[in-house]
């Protein structure tokens, strides 16, 4: 079914056509059920389409681009220094929270600072 939304992000006008929609479906929804239910056949991003006028390529332009592979060495290099810092003896929440305002990739300065932090936090007497 061919179906056409003006975007409410972009204002756009744009027509899609949505295998498997059917009017059935559409009058469910503007009579109150939830979209999820009026067509559960449809993928979610043409619901959104639907409901919003915003086209799957639109959401892909104004959203951050996915996760590439390398986030699980980021996670594995973040957890071995989160574990560094505590065998250095730094408890365990105060390195996480060094670890979190440091970010993945300080800057020189930052990373002066919460090496500082750091050093100030292990000899707190907690």
């Amino acid at each position: 079914m061919l179906v056409t939304r003006t975007s409410i992000l972009s204002g756009k006008t744009i027509t899609l056509d949505i295998p498997g929609l059917t009017l059935d479906m559409i009058r469910k929804w503007e009579n109150g059920a939830m979209i999820q239910d009026a067509m559960p056949n449809i993928p979610p991003e043409l619901r959104e389409f639907v409901s919003t006028g915003i086209a799957p390529d639109e959401w892909a332009e104004r959203l951050p681009p996915e996760p590439d592979e390398d986030e699980d060495e980021d996670e594995e290099a973040w957890n071995a220094r989160l574990n560094e810092m505590q065998e250095d003896g730094m408890d365990g929440s105060c390195a996480f929270t060094a670890l979190i305002m440091a970010g993945p990739n300080p800057s020189d300065e930052e990373a002066d600072y919460w090496d500082s932090w750091k050093e100030e936090m292990k000899m707190q007497d907690w």
